[in-house]
């Protein structure tokens, strides 16, 4: 089974979690959504091909997707363009997987006792979880690498491709986590 979960937004991150069954250790590869466009100039976009060719490379089963929305003092250029970005992702993924699910910040983040934590707190369980590939969430910056892995893995856990501890046990992983 594969499962995807994505972080949308032009900064967001994308994960594949896949294993032969249960008894297998599922595998991690998490990659930054495909971007076009020079960051200094800020014309960055979304890569709709690289990300159409990402999904068709992957072959998920199930794809997680994080349901953001626009919030109370973000800029109207900012909240637009995440939007905008969200759309695409979720049209793509839409043509090229059966299976796309939504799931909101608090319910994935509940489920792995991150209410109320700070954006290192995801990478720090992140490293635990996955230890072979912690290095893809050493940096500061990998928090959106990070959710999206906690999306997938949630996913997984829901589709019965791993079976995760219960949340109070997950957050011994990192007693400092809770702000």
């Amino acid at each position: 089974m594969r499962i995807v979960g994505i972080d949308p937004g032009i900064s967001g991150a994308a994960t594949l979690i896949s294993s032969g069954g249960r008894s297998c250790i599922p595998s991690l590869i998490c990659v930054d959504i495909p971007t076009t466009g020079c960051k200094a100039d800020k014309d960055v976009d979304i890569d709709f091909r690289g990300f159409r060719d990402l999904l068709r490379d992957w072959k998920p089963d199930f794809l997680y997707f994080e349901n953001v929305h626009a919030f109370i003092g973000q800029g109207v250029v900012a909240a637009g363009r995440l939007m905008r970005a969200v759309g695409v992702l979720e049209g793509i993924a839409a043509c090229e997987v059966d299976e796309c699910r939504f799931v909101t910040p608090k319910k994935w983040k509940d489920r792995f006792g991150l209410l109320h934590t700070d954006k290192n707190a995801a990478r720090q369980m992140v490293m635990k979880l996955f230890p072979k590939s912690a290095h893809l969430f050493e940096r500061v910056k990998d928090h959106n690498r990070a959710d999206s892995a906690l999306i997938a893995t949630y996913g997984a856990d829901r589709s019965d491709l791993i079976n995760l501890k219960p949340a109070a046990e997950l957050s011994r992983f990192f007693p400092q986590a809770n702000c």
